[in-house]
């Protein structure tokens, strides 16, 4: 048995990934079926990349202010926090304190699962090497976080100061 046999007569030169930037308007894009060939394919291509990323940094925005807004309705006027579960105490109905741990749990996780998917798929994309792909990917994160982390908050006339909170979760990829 050669080679050839133990690889299902399969041509592997043929399926070998690029590992290096190339510019090219013909570019599979994580489906064999997503294939541009003409300019305008690509340029729809690289709106779709930019737009996807626009949104990644909106849903990172979007789920900050959301875990903000829980922590500060969790702390009670003295200053100290309770969790969740003492929150769902007050409700007395089953099916309140259901849908109470059902929009304080389960949707913030739905909304994580969303983000770590598009970063994973942003991910994949720009490992294509192809140049107008990463750059797409690059300028629409850098605008969606100009819009979402400092230029709507601005308009609206809040300070900066309020929604500055850094922490470790700002340095990683989702």
């Amino acid at each position: 048995m050669d080679d050839t046999d133990s690889m299902g007569d399969m041509d592997m030169s043929s399926h070998m990934m690029q590992m290096y930037f190339y510019s090219s308007t013909t570019v599979t894009v994580l489906f064999s079926w997503w294939t541009t060939v003409n300019w305008w394919q690509y340029l729809l291509t690289l709106i779709f990349w930019f737009l996807a990323a626009i949104f990644y940094e909106w849903l990172a925005h979007f789920a900050k202010m959301q875990d903000l807004k829980v922590k500060v309705a969790s702390e009670s006027p003295t200053g100290k926090s309770y969790d969740v579960n003492s929150r769902l105490d007050g409700y007395a109905d089953k099916r309140a304190r259901i849908q109470a741990a059902f929009s304080a749990r389960v949707i913030p996780s739905l909304l994580y699962t969303v983000r770590i998917f598009l970063s994973y798929m942003l991910m994949l994309v720009s490992m294509t090497y192809n140049v107008g792909l990463v750059a797409a990917i690059v300028l629409g994160a850098g605008a969606g976080h100009f819009l979402f982390y400092y230029g709507f908050d601005e308009l609206r006339g809040k300070t900066l100061g309020e929604y500055m909170v850094l922490d470790d979760d700002d340095a990683v990829c989702h």
